[in-house]
């Protein structure tokens, strides 16, 4: 919710909170309309291969295009 209500975000860091690919799905339907973010980190957050996918698939149709995108360790 404060993802979609919040368009002045530039910055959103989630490390260390178990999302999984559900909540993958979840940041990515929030950040689809999100042009200014300009960081996101979901660093250490059980996204595994599916979680990873999703976040591909929004870097791939442009929607985190001016985005640095951190997936580490997950």
């Amino acid at each position: 919710e404060v993802l979609r209500c919040n368009p002045n975000l530039d910055g959103v860091y989630l490390d260390h909170n178990p999302l999984g690919v559900e909540g993958a799905r979840l940041v990515g339907q929030a950040l689809l309309h999100h042009r200014r973010l300009l960081r996101l980190s979901l660093s250490w957050t059980e996204l595994g291969d599916d979680g990873a996918a999703v976040m591909a698939d929004l870097v791939l149709h442009g929607h985190l295009s001016q985005c640095y995108l951190m997936i580490e360790h997950n």
